[in-house]
């Protein structure tokens, strides 16, 4: 997709500037992110179910439908949060930048309110495993398949990103240390001593999605940046570092979008528990009663 001409304010100053490097210190002297309260209505087809209280059992997988539609999609319930966060309208055009394996972007086609929904993701072998999982869960030739769009771009080249100024909501769940996988699996562990190198980068990747993200949406829209890790460095610092780093490279300005009314109301159904060190986004702590997460969550929204 070609760059939209005027969608961001000076298209030679871009091109130049598209070289910056990302040193993980750029907040440091920088005017802080301003935050604003914000407020957000749960979508109503959106339907989320989860075990009883204190249960352990395992989950069967989906039933199919006579359509061959699968009944149920199992995620972490972290997970619902960056799309609750997302506040969908009907006419929202939606970008889901790192959409593999396809969880968040079935929940945002299960609320139903978005004109068009276009998932990204890098990797073929991702994009494949993406586009299975939609057509297992939404019928093929279904009004709701016709507004989606699959798409395969680099998220993390400043350079070769072109999707600008185009979407009203943007939804990114960027590649992280994945904290659970991590303390309980083996097999291809970013702390492995062979990803090192992999590991040490992705503030640096993920600070560059973000301002690839924050290029993609149109003034007072959104984005939302989420991970599954607990570290600061992948979370509120790659947020505040981009948020300068697109300031001085792109002209465009944001401001935080407060989830604490999200927080208020989660907290009453005694399923999730949130840090309440967090001076940035919102942080979902897994504990014994209601193993969720972590799930860090930032919602910004572009006002130049």
């Amino acid at each position: 997709m070609e760059l939209i001409e005027g969608s961001e304010p000076n298209i030679r100053r871009i091109i130049y500037d598209s070289k910056f490097k990302v040193t993980g210190l750029e907040s440091i002297d920088a005017d802080p992110l301003i935050t604003v309260d914000d407020s957000l209505i749960y979508p109503r087809d959106l339907q989320v179910f989860i075990h009883p209280p204190q249960c352990v059992d395992g989950f069967p997988g989906p039933i199919r439908d006579e359509q061959n539609v699968s009944g149920w999609w199992l995620l972490d319930g972290g997970s619902i949060l960056p799309v609750f966060a997302l506040d969908l309208n009907d006419d929202d055009i939606v970008l889901d930048m790192c959409a593999s394996p396809g969880g968040k972007s079935l929940l945002i086609t299960q609320t139903g309110k978005f004109a068009s929904l276009v998932c990204n993701d890098n990797k073929l072998s991702r994009l494949g495993q993406l586009r299975r999982a939609l057509a297992m869960y939404i019928p093929a030739g279904s009004e709701a398949a016709s507004r989606i769009i699959l798409k395969r771009k680099d998220a993390s080249s400043v350079e070769s990103w072109d999707e600008c100024g185009i979407y009203d909501k943007v939804l990114l769940d960027v590649p992280c240390t994945s904290d659970r996988l991590s303390s309980t699996q083996d097999d291809n562990n970013i702390f492995a001593t062979d990803r090192t190198t992999e590991r040490l980068d992705l503030p640096q990747k993920q600070t560059k999605m973000l301002i690839n993200a924050l290029r993609s949406v149109r003034v007072g829209g959104s984005v939302i940046y989420s991970t599954c890790t607990l570290a600061p460095t992948q979370n509120e610092l790659v947020v505040e570092n981009a948020a300068v780093l697109a300031q001085q490279h792109y002209g465009i300005k944001c401001v935080e979008r407060s989830l604490k009314r999200m927080e208020n109301l989660l907290k009453r159904t005694n399923l999730y528990r949130f840090s309440d060190q967090q001076q940035r986004g919102s942080l979902v702590l897994p504990y014994i009663v209601s193993n969720f997460g972590p799930m860090f969550i930032c919602k910004l929204q572009r006002i130049i």
